[in-house]
């Protein structure tokens, strides 16, 4: 049962309601969006919630549904780029960079004629994968915390290695020893370029590693590396999401390998077979028991 600030609580028991709806987002930076639907700013001096919430704010909410069971409870959030005198809460950079992927939401009401009277929760949860068009029109979910329940969290069994990301702590090979900075020579599309800089790996060394912006309009954002080729002395480089910004002549980027998670990769690429988590190729499976017994033909003679 939701209990409210006795002010607000008298508010609603008036005649007249005098309600706006106000959102803070929190960003992986640390920062916060603060907006409202109200047609001018409100600010809230004390509390949790303590911030000014623009009216101008770029980014808006459809309507929201509550369910009594434990479906997740969803709706949508939009917006749109906006010129350069107003105010720009999101970015595209930010947007591509992934400061907002499951950033923190909440979602409340107050009287706008007196803010600091208190506040009514009605969500609380994250936004969801962005989707943005050539219009400046972006979209994403606020997506409730019955979410999480949706989520798989347990480990996979297969004769592929399930580490999370390659490289991380279950891995524990440091991808950073085979980093290497190569350098755009020519462009063909924001996910197709050639650079300079690979130079003894072999063919697709590259493929499913990560590619970060490090002199470029791109700087620290990353992309996945579809496959690597090369011709002449340069690497062709295929991205499986193009850069959100002009990739030029002479950008340089971060390249690191990738891993197809085998066991032979694993052994003898990267002399990593002891964090191996492919446990499928050491234990015989429900496909192994259902074969039943192998027999055996025996040699009397």
């Amino acid at each position: 049962m939701k209990s409210y600030a006795a002010a607000l609580q008298a508010h609603f028991r008036g005649d007249v309601a005098t309600l706006a709806l106000c959102w803070r987002i929190t960003k992986s930076t640390g920062e916060t969006i603060l907006g409202t639907d109200h047609d001018r700013d409100l600010t809230i001096a004390d509390g949790d919630l303590a911030g000014t919430y623009q009216a101008g704010a770029n980014i808006s909410g459809s309507d929201v549904v509550s369910s009594s069971d434990l479906s997740v409870d969803n709706s949508e959030v939009q917006g749109a780029f906006p010129d350069s005198l107003e105010i720009q809460d999101v970015t595209v950079a930010e947007m591509e960079s992934g400061v907002l992927d499951n950033a923190p939401v909440v979602a409340f009401f107050v009287n706008w004629a007196d803010p600091d009277a208190g506040q009514v929760y009605i969500r609380r949860g994250f936004l969801g994968t962005f989707e943005r068009d050539s219009d400046g029109k972006y979209r994403t979910e606020l997506r409730g915390l019955s979410q999480l329940l949706a989520q798989t969290i347990v480990q996979t069994y297969s004769e592929k290695c399930n580490v999370r990301r390659f490289g991380d702590a279950r891995c524990g090979f440091d991808v950073s020893t085979l980093a290497i900075t190569v350098t755009v020579q020519s462009v063909t599309t924001r996910g197709r370029f050639a650079v300079t800089g690979i130079t003894s790996q072999a063919v697709g060394f590259f493929n499913g590693g990560t590619i970060v912006g490090a002199s470029s309009a791109n700087s620290g954002m990353v992309r996945q590396v579809r496959n690597d080729s090369y011709g002449g002395s340069q690497g062709i480089l295929d991205l499986f999401e193009a850069f959100p910004l002009t990739v030029a002549i002479g950008d340089t980027f971060t390249l690191s390998p990738g891993c197809n998670r085998t066991r032979e990769t694993c052994r003898d690429v990267f002399n990593n077979l002891a964090n191996f988590r492919g446990y499928g190729v050491f234990i015989p499976g429900a496909l192994k028991l259902l074969a039943g017994p192998v027999s055996q033909t025996r040699d009397n003679g």
